[in-house]
């Protein structure tokens, strides 16, 4: 358990490192404060709204009075619904760049 999650911290930091590369690539410099401010509360937003419902999700596939779910109905759910968030970001991100602009933030 140790390693898997020192494995994913490291992923998620490093990936985190990335984010400010690539927002001033693709989006330029001129709003970067304001694009970073938005891409920054995609995790807390997520954790308050995603982590409540995977809950609510788990705990309707408990096994009567043991508190335990087994299986994969436990998580399904959870995960297509994760699966569906982050496509729905893609997307945003992808159609969010204004035709036209360049690095700068200036019309070509």
């Amino acid at each position: 358990l140790g390693a898997t999650v020192a494995t994913v911290l490291f992923a998620y930091g490093a990936a985190w490192v990335l984010v400010v590369a690539v927002l001033a690539e693709t989006y330029g410099r001129e709003h970067f404060g304001k694009d970073y401010g938005i891409v920054a509360m995609g995790p807390a937003l997520s954790g308050m709204v995603l982590n409540g419902m995977s809950a609510r999700f788990y705990e309707e596939h408990v096994d009567a009075g043991s508190q335990i779910c087994r299986g994969t109905a436990c998580y399904r759910l959870s995960f297509v619904l994760t699966a569906a968030v982050a496509a729905a970001a893609w997307a945003l991100l992808r159609c969010g760049r204004p035709r036209g602009a360049t690095r700068e933030g200036t019309s070509s």
